[in-house]
């Protein structure tokens, strides 16, 4: 109970922090849209200026809370001079020790709550910060990195710091062990699942171009049966016989279930893969 009060007191202070910061953030972007609306202005006043109802376009960077995107921490640690000087170190700091700020970090994400990821990376980052030595923390990110943000490069960039890291702990060796195996069978499984899907695509796709060239095959058969060639190899244009119509009618009835045999493979391509242009050229065909 005692931890959980102390993880709770943590996390409302940065979140204090970080609200601070995001409004602060949004302040600035406000002056800067500010300041280019007053110089476009003064541009269209002005006889060498742009014409008037011109605007200067302009990128606003998003808000601390509006960016997801994760960079993983360096852990610097601090040095003696500023260990020594900088007295109210301690007194800043939001976790007061490693566990404390490992302990908010998990209980966040086991909140699981999408739109609090960014204020994650903001704790992580914070907590990183103030203990770099806690190697519990830097497996933390890792595994943020790896299964949150899924970013295999900088991922790759931690595990490989932590495996040049000596002297690690059986528990966290088999732990990073374990993080890193688990990104490989994720990435395995994705690789298999691709080779299963190109695999049905082929298959669907064969199909789908039998049925279509079958069609085709069915409207040239039933001109030709329209078409009476005499002796001399001239058209003629005659009256059918009722064999003729009988074939004709039959080739119909063919050229009519194979549309639908045809439009069903299609759909179910468009359906499967929207955005391939193999499917999409052949159904346009």
């Amino acid at each position: 109970l005692l931890r959980m009060r102390i993880v709770h007191r943590c996390i409302n202070i940065l979140r204090a922090e970080y609200d601070v910061a995001a409004l602060e953030k949004e302040r600035d972007n406000n002056l800067r849209e500010r300041s280019s609306d007053d110089i476009s202005s003064s541009d269209v006043l002005s006889p060498r200026g742009r014409k008037a109802g011109s605007k200067k376009p302009t990128d606003p960077e998003p808000s601390i809370a509006a960016n997801p995107d994760f960079t993983a921490v360096e852990a610097s640690r601090r040095s003696v001079y500023e260990e020594f000087f900088d007295t109210a170190w301690k007194q800043r700091r939001a976790f007061r020790t490693g566990t404390d700020a490992l302990l908010s970090c998990r209980h966040l994400l086991g909140l699981r709550e999408e739109q609090d990821l960014p204020f994650l990376n903001f704790v992580v980052g914070k907590a990183i910060n103030e203990h770099p030595d806690n190697l519990e923390l830097l497996l933390f990110q890792l595994v943020v990195l790896r299964f949150i943000h899924c970013d295999a490069k900088q991922a790759q960039e931690q595990e490989k710091k932590l495996l040049d890291k000596k002297g690690l702990m059986i528990d966290r060796a088999f732990h990073l062990y374990a993080v890193i195996r688990r990104a490989r069978s994720v990435e395995v499984s994705s690789v298999a699942g691709q080779a299963v899907n190109q695999m049905e695509f082929d298959s669907k796709m064969t199909v789908a171009r039998k049925s279509h060239q079958n069609c085709l095959s069915l409207i040239k058969k039933f001109f030709h049966l329209v078409l009476k060639k005499e002796k001399s190899g001239t058209v003629a244009y005659g009256r059918p016989s009722p064999t003729q119509i009988d074939n004709m009618v039959a080739c119909v009835h063919k050229y009519e279930s194979a549309v639908v045999d045809a439009n069903a493979e299609y759909s179910w391509l468009m359906e499967k893969f929207p955005k391939s242009a193999t499917v999409i050229l052949s159904y346009a065909h």
